[in-house]
Order: C-alpha cells, then sequence, then structure tokens
C-alpha cells in the first residue's frame, strides 16, 4: 500500500468514524432525555436513603431502583 493509498483510506475512514460519532451523540440525547423524563414522573416510591459518615465529611445518597435517578449530597 502506498503513502497515497493510506492517506486516501484514513480520510474515508476517519469520515465514516465522525458520521457514526454524530449518529451517536444524536441517539445518545434522545435516550438522555427519556431517562431525565422518566425520573422526572417518577414518585420514586422505592428509593432507598442512606448516609455515609466519615470524620471529615458525611454525605446522603438516595437511589430509586425503578427510574435510576440518584443523588448524592454532602
Amino acid at each position: 500500500m502506498t503513502q497515497e493509498e493510506i492517506k486516501e483510506k484514513w480520510t474515508i475512514t476517519n469520515a465514516a468514524l465522525n458520521e457514526l460519532d454524530k449518529k451517536y451523540k444524536e441517539e445518545r440525547r434522545i435516550l438522555e432525555a427519556e431517562t431525565l423524563a422518566l425520573c422526572h414522573i417518577c414518585q420514586h416510591p422505592n428509593g432507598k436513603h442512606w448516609s455515609d459518615n466519615h470524620p471529615k465529611m458525611s454525605s446522603n445518597y438516595f437511589d430509586c431502583p425503578d427510574c435510576g435517578f440518584h443523588k448524592c449530597t454532602g
């Protein structure tokens, strides 16, 4: 394979990868929006609260197994 062929193949391959990245990002944004909507409408009836107490800092956690919402404050 010559340097020109390598350069041409790289250009084509790189363009295809960029196109896949663009499509992936668009699809991911749609799925993230759907997940966020579920977290907003879920009332978290099965949510679990717990604390992680350390001498210098403590944190409070919340997880909902139904919608995937999670929060950490500390």
